[in-house]
């Protein structure tokens, strides 16, 4: 008899104890895969035509200060760290240093310039928010067949983000079109423009001066969209574009957008704020207000990657 009421006090232990435990480990993402990345600790950092070594931790805080707005939500601030900190690792392996120039690489601040961004006064609280951010995330990555993802991210989708394929041409499996309408509340989240038909020739550098009456005032239109609905072609006249060609000639916030052609005039409606791909930093935010935590933001934006802890 002793032993069988030993038995049921057993088997209620491993019910109501240990099976409970397991299960809720089973929902931690990174324990659950029992990833781990053995990356660099140090960044090589071109700034302003200097090379220079900054520890990873150190280099990340100042990419995240630079690139999102520190008054974000806690938790978009973290997603944005991993981002940034697994973008350094990727480029580091792939050409062995970084930029602090925005057109090239990462933007990125040190805290002598935050604070003449910032204030004097707001300085101190928002840089310890940001180095928060980082620490509770530290040596965190996102990893694809065991390497670093290039975590690609951008300000505002627009509602919908773009596949890396319909921008840059090769398919990359974490990076695909997902559904976004977090990121409204973006102040880039919509663009009008309105400019002349000789406007569009200056900088297309195509000949408009007989195609206003040749075609009746129309001399834009969008040939050919990408799935998520962005301009994959564009017709300026009777010469075609690629839309990222295009939108870069006029400057436009994304290709994400809308043609009027009205007599000798032309209105463009632009939607979203950057190439589209990966995450969008907007939408992180609308996500974390919503209540979701970093890893929840980050699963959705790169699906297909899987988050670990470096060594």
């Amino acid at each position: 008899m002793a032993r069988f009421i030993g038995s049921i006090i057993l088997s209620c232990f491993i019910v109501l104890i240990l099976l409970p435990a397991v299960l809720v480990r089973g929902l931690d993402w990174r324990e659950e895969k029992k990833l781990s990345y053995e990356g660099q600790q140090t960044v090589d950092l071109k700034i302003g035509g200097k090379m220079q070594k900054l520890p990873l931790e150190e280099y990340v805080k100042g990419v995240v200060a630079a690139e999102m707005p520190a008054d974000f939500e806690f938790e978009a601030l973290k997603a944005q760290a991993v981002a940034a900190r697994t973008y350094a690792c990727y480029q580091q392996e792939r050409k062995g240093s970084l930029s602090a120039d925005f057109a090239t690489d990462q933007a990125w601040l040190s805290q002598a310039e935050l604070r003449k961004r910032w204030g004097l006064f707001q300085s101190f609280r928002l840089w310890r928010k940001v180095s928060q951010a980082v620490e509770e995330t530290a040596g965190e990555v996102l990893l694809y067949d065991g390497k670093p993802i290039f975590a690609a991210y951008h300000s505002t989708c627009g509602g919908k983000t773009e596949d890396a394929q319909a921008v840059w041409g090769s398919a990359v499996p974490y990076l695909k079109s997902v559904d976004c309408e977090y990121c409204k509340e973006s102040p880039r989240y919509k663009q009008e423009l309105d400019f002349s038909a000789h406007d569009l020739a200056v900088a297309t550098g195509v000949d408009l001066s007989a195609q206003a009456v040749g075609t009746g005032g129309k001399v834009l239109s969008v040939t050919a969209k990408t799935a998520s609905g962005r301009a994959k072609r564009v017709r300026v006249g009777e010469k075609e574009l690629s839309g990222t060609d295009f939108r870069g000639m006029l400057g436009l916030r994304s290709t994400n957008f809308t043609v009027q052609n009205q007599g000798g005039r032309i209105k463009l409606t632009v939607v979203g704020n950057g190439h589209g791909v990966g995450l969008c930093q907007y939408g992180s935010q609308g996500l974390a207000k919503d209540g979701k935590g970093y890893r929840q933001i980050l699963a959705y934006y790169y699906q297909n990657a899987k988050l670990a802890r470096g060594e």
